[in-house]
């Protein structure tokens, strides 16, 4: 009896167990590819944080020239 029970139960856990490893496999693989592409991310993230810091960069050095600017222009209408 308790021979055919576990023949039964066999039967109906195997084709699970084969279907959890298909699983646990497609999902190291998308692991791996969700890694790869929190990699690239992070890439564009720092390439964008530094793009901000440039620009921000560029913006301070506009208004410090057109300060500048403004200086000379009336130091040249003082001047004539």
């Amino acid at each position: 009896r308790a021979m055919i029970v576990y023949d039964s139960v066999a039967k109906m856990v195997g084709p699970k167990k084969e279907q959890l490893r298909q699983a646990e496999e497609s999902l190291g693989i998308s692991m791996a590819a969700l890694s790869e592409k929190q990699i690239m991310l992070k890439d564009v993230q720092d390439n964008l944080d530094k793009l901000v810091a440039d620009l921000t960069a560029a913006k301070q050095k506009k208004e410090d020239l057109q300060k500048q600017y403004e200086v000379c222009s009336k130091r040249l209408v003082t001047a004539e």
